[in-house]
């Protein structure tokens, strides 16, 4: 009877540990996964997102390289590979003085990622290097406040040389890891779409927090502020030169008031939007600086109920064919992709 007992119990355990290997494995629906064994729910707490952040640094912008996935949404746990691939690197951190503790790179393909910062114990790495991986496997044991994600086509030991530059080396892991290709991604900077000036903006999604920033498509078609079938309540848009002035729609108030500035600590001067409502349309302005060649802002969405990019915007409907707003009414706007050039870089 207790052999009996015995072989149900480890039957039991497991059924129990292929349940949880599966959900770790399949959490995106793609070839790659998330490193925590869920998905990142779109708030955010202890770390930093990826891009020009003023997080940490005395108020100053600077551009963080990287995602942090921080222990206040996660807790502690097991780290898993975010696709199939080569352990290039296992161990203590050899290109940050130590200061980046436990230290993995994971080839994956034509992207290395590197994971850092999760531990200040060489024990809790629990790969080697040069060993092959399978997406979901446990690579690691976290047990700090965060685990900063990299990802970069680039060499990684010389990659990161250009930590905190916003050079082109790093990209951002969240689109990635929900399914987007890497074969455009970079970091956030005007590449081939002739932009004349950068466009920073982002979007909160309602009843959350404060998406990372994008700067114009963040270098690939695949950019984008937002958050996959989440509404948003609160939009923020700023430009290095020229004027702009935005404003969005809302099912239960229309369009609201333009605003003139982009700051997410202003809620009252320096967003468009009304906490708690969703925005299903939005609207831009951009006047060109005095002495140069008219540029204009181009714009479209996607929307919660329908696939694909919705008709492409120019400013507030200067241009014969193309749309006034970005958006349908009624439909909580779910994506948006922003670009100011002389003609449309869609």
């Amino acid at each position: 009877m207790k052999k009996f007992s015995r072989s149900i119990i480890r039957a039991l355990f497991v059924m129990a540990a292929l349940m949880f290997s599966f959900y770790s494995i399949h959490a995106a629906a793609n070839e790659w996964s998330w490193p925590l064994g869920k998905p990142y729910p779109g708030r955010y707490e202890e770390g930093q997102q990826f891009g020009n952040t003023s997080f940490n640094r005395g108020g100053g912008r600077y551009f963080h390289d990287g995602f942090d996935f921080g222990s206040a949404i996660y807790g502690n746990g097991n780290i898993y590979a975010v696709h199939d691939g080569k352990i290039l690197y296992a161990g203590w951190d050899p290109v940050g003085g130590g200061s980046l503790g436990a230290f993995i790179v994971l080839q994956a393909g034509n992207t290395n990622v590197i994971y850092q910062e999760f531990s200040r114990n060489i024990r809790d790495v629990r790969v080697t290097t040069g060993q092959t991986v399978r997406k979901g496997q446990v690579i690691g044991n976290f047990t700090s406040s965060h685990l900063h994600l990299g990802m970069t086509r680039k060499e990684w030991r010389s990659a990161h040389s250009s930590a905190f530059k916003n050079d082109g080396t790093w990209f951002n892991p969240i689109p990635v890891l929900q399914g987007a290709s890497t074969s455009g991604a970079v970091s956030p900077k005007p590449a081939s779409k002739n932009f004349t000036t950068n466009v920073h903006y982002a979007l909160h999604t309602l009843g959350g927090s404060w998406l990372p920033e994008v700067t114009n498509f963040d270098g690939t078609d695949n950019g984008y502020a937002g958050y996959p079938n989440r509404q948003h309540d609160l939009l923020y848009v700023k430009v290095d030169k020229g004027q702009l002035r935005y404003r969005v729609h809302t099912a239960k108030s229309g369009w609201l008031p333009w605003v003139n500035k982009g700051d997410k600590n202003d809620i009252v001067n320096g967003v468009a939007g009304i906490p708690g409502q969703a925005i299903d349309g939005v609207q831009l302005d951009y006047t060109t600086p005095s002495g140069e060649k008219l540029s204009q802002a181009y714009y479209r969405s996607q929307t919660t109920k329908r696939a694909g990019w919705l008709k492409v915007s120019a400013d507030n409907g200067s241009i014969p064919g193309l749309d006034s707003f970005a958006g349908m009414f009624g439909e909580p706007l779910d994506r948006l992709q922003i670009g100011i050039s002389q003609s449309n870089p869609f």
